[in-house]
């Protein structure tokens, strides 16, 4: 059976260390996922694996172990889940079944557990677009998109406008 312990998200790997430096036959696991992110100042983005849940340990139970985990010198804390019964009220630890974490396991290997949004814009370079001005809307053709707003290039000139006054033109079929 296993447990669910919470903790500062920052101290999760020092919580990790002290674990399995001082009880090296308690079993943990906390799932990841691949996150792709960009730092700043740099062009290419990067993946970093990170926690699903940060914050959150499963352990292997041990009713033994109960008072070393919760003594480490991070401070931790087991968590009573909602679907227990009343009449168990006096049992401070909510227990799960190998099933249930199997089952997050399987997820993670399938990458199933977080799905990061795509952000994904039809205003690419050199895509044809109309600019709506307040005299008048003019063709354009996209050179660069940089945050809210894009460089244009119209038959007289480059601009930048925003992407608020930028629209695809109709498809013609």
């Amino acid at each position: 059976m296993w447990a669910l312990l919470k903790l500062n998200p920052q101290q999760q790997d020092k919580y990790l260390e002290y674990v399995h430096e001082r009880l090296p036959d308690v079993e943990t696991y906390y799932p990841q996922y691949e996150k792709v992110t960009r730092p700043a100042k740099k062009r290419t983005p990067i993946s970093l694996k990170t926690a699903v849940w940060p914050g959150y340990i499963f352990v292997v139970y041990r009713i033994t172990y109960q008072r070393l985990l919760l003594t480490l010198p991070v401070r931790a804390w087991f968590i009573r889940l909602a679907y227990d019964r009343a009449e168990d009220m006096n049992n401070q630890v909510s227990l799960m079944p190998d099933w249930v974490i199997q089952g997050i396991r399987r997820m993670e290997a399938n990458n199933d557990l977080v799905h990061q949004p795509r952000k994904l814009t039809p205003y690419t370079r050199g895509t044809d677009v109309l600019v709506h001005l307040p005299v008048r809307t003019i063709r354009a053709t996209i050179i660069r998109v940089a945050g809210s707003s894009a460089l244009v290039d119209t038959d007289w000139s480059h601009m930048r406008v925003p992407l608020g006054s930028v629209a695809l033109p109709p498809r013609v079929e």
